[in-house]
């Protein structure tokens, strides 16, 4: 049997990806460019500086460009056509054979940043909504690899949560295929800063770092002007006015590349999109978590503090969602080896 592949395009996904019929009204789930530029390498200077404690650090002002209204029909411009195969980078720069559904998502990133050869960029924000054991983390770090030999970015930040900060560092080893210098941001707070100081420039940096810890040292991380940052298990920001998601979009808007994993963008309500998409890509929902709430949510129950998503906006929030992401279910890769007890 073939495999079933989806790939989400703007106005042609019928939600697929997240079928929103799963949800009750109440809104609850139902059961069952160049190298770097002299001016960006002056501002990594200015960011050693910082970290070094010579100046306190500097607000960055950043230019949102065209405001895009909440209530303006977004359709994303379509995927370029750039022929991987004829740009050489269908190639995926990994120690592994990759599932087919593993390369398709490569190829998606790969086509929304604009690593074609030729194509701009049509989102520098990717959404890997992948269920455990479809190998979101070999796809990331394809993604990342392409990013670094195409001397896009030279410096990438993945923020997880404690518990799986080792397993990025196996997965670097096992999977990457390209030169790379990977750091564990653990310890005292002055420990995690001298290990940023140190970690070698002639390859791609990565900084592993934990939620708390991230908020914490967001000073030192803007400093550090990251090219790449990875949101991996995105729902962990779902809230969008606690201190990490905060961090997360303040340090998203800075990224030149953004990427957000998960296998569960709604894990308790649909409202709960909003702010891993503030951090994956602003033009989807906008800035204004309120003006989100009111276009597609009526707030209902005892202290009108229930959000209940209004009828006849689940398609248009579905196709939103689905815009930048591409979804890989265990059951549609159908090249994965059975499970063993």
């Amino acid at each position: 049997m073939s495999l079933i592949f989806r790939v989400f395009r703007g106005l042609r996904v019928k939600g697929l990806v997240l079928n929103l019929e799963n949800f009750t009204s109440d809104g609850h789930e139902k059961p069952v460019q160049s190298r770097i530029t002299s001016q960006s390498a002056a501002r990594r200077d200015a960011g050693s500086k910082v970290l070094r404690g010579e100046e306190p650090v500097m607000t960055i002002a950043h230019s949102p460009g065209s405001k895009r209204q909440i209530g303006e029909t977004y359709q994303p411009p379509p995927l370029p056509k750039g022929n991987m195969e004829q740009n050489q980078i269908n190639r995926m720069p990994i120690k592994a054979h990759p599932y087919e559904h593993q390369r398709q998502a490569y190829e998606f990133a790969c086509r929304l940043f604009g690593l074609t050869g030729h194509d701009p960029p049509t989102s520098r924000g990717v959404a890997l909504l992948m269920e455990m054991v479809t190998g979101k983390s070999l796809t990331t770090i394809a993604v990342a690899g392409r990013l670094w030999i195409d001397r896009k970015v030279e410096r990438m930040l993945i923020v997880a949560p404690l518990s799986i900060l080792g397993v990025w560092q196996e997965e670097f080893l096992k999977f990457a295929d390209f030169e790379y210098s990977l750091i564990l941001l653990n310890g005292s707070e002055s420990k995690k800063i001298e290990k940023m100081r140190q970690i070698s420039t002639h390859s791609l940096q990565v900084a592993v770092i934990n939620y708390e810890s991230a908020w914490r040292l967001e000073k030192e991380l803007t400093a550090w002007d990251v090219d790449l940052i990875v949101c991996d298990e995105g729902h962990k920001i779902k809230t969008h006015n606690i201190a990490a998601s905060k961090c997360m979009h303040r340090l998203g808007v800075k990224a030149r590349y953004r990427m957000l994993l998960t296998g569960t963008i709604i894990t308790n309500k649909a409202i709960d999109v909003f702010s891993p998409y503030k951090f994956l890509s602003p033009a989807v929902f906008g800035n204004s978590f309120y003006a989100f709430r009111n276009r597609y949510f009526d707030m209902c129950g005892y202290g009108m503090h229930t959000p209940i998503l209004k009828k006849g906006m689940a398609d248009e929030l579905s196709r939103r969602i689905h815009s930048i992401a591409f979804r890989a279910t265990k059951a549609e890769c159908l090249d994965l080896p059975e499970t063993t007890e």
